[in-house]
């Protein structure tokens, strides 16, 4: 959300944080609080244009539907991950990426597609966690440069062909 208005006074709650920008450029990061902008003219001085963007710092879920992803020995599978996460430097989530849930999206679908592509359907039957540790460990650290920390990357369904029985993680 984008505050903008000479004189308008906004709250941002300790649930989001503020990009302050004055005439474009970032001048500061505000935490919770009470905040007026300034005028744009004092007497016969100009003031800088301020604007301030609204970034939610909350943690969240992020969905990641029905993927068809091939195994090591060629068999398909559709998997579904369930990401957590949470901006914690808004600055570089606003800055860095275009759309840092989008950037979250694609970095677990193909952390997911290179880590199912390196595993048989055997090893994943026996060891599920596995899927989850790997797409967790590839996407935390390049999550962190963009501003955002991944908490959990949690196959939540996997779903295999013909015979074999689906397996839930709920």
């Amino acid at each position: 959300m984008l505050i903008t208005g000479a004189q308008r006074e906004f709250v941002i709650k300790d649930t989001h944080r503020g990009l302050w920008y004055e005439d474009g450029k970032l001048a500061k990061v505000i935490d919770a609080g009470r905040y007026k902008i300034p005028p744009r003219r004092h007497w016969l001085r100009r003031l800088p244009n301020v604007e301030c963007l609204l970034v939610d710092v909350r943690e969240r879920e992020l969905t990641i539907k029905g993927q068809e992803i091939l195994t090591a020995d060629k068999v398909a599978t559709r998997v579904s991950i369930l990401v957590q996460f949470r901006v914690n430097d808004p600055k570089a989530a606003i800055h860095t990426v275009d759309n840092f849930e989008d950037r979250v999206y694609s970095d677990v679908q193909l952390a997911a597609r290179r880590s199912l592509a390196s595993m048989t359907l055997e090893e994943i039957l026996t060891n599920r966690n596995r899927l989850s540790e790997d797409i967790l460990s590839d996407v935390k650290e390049s999550a962190t440069g963009y501003g955002v920390t991944i908490r959990r990357a949690d196959v939540k369904d996997l779903l295999f062909p013909g015979n074999l029985q689906p397996v839930s993680y709920t």
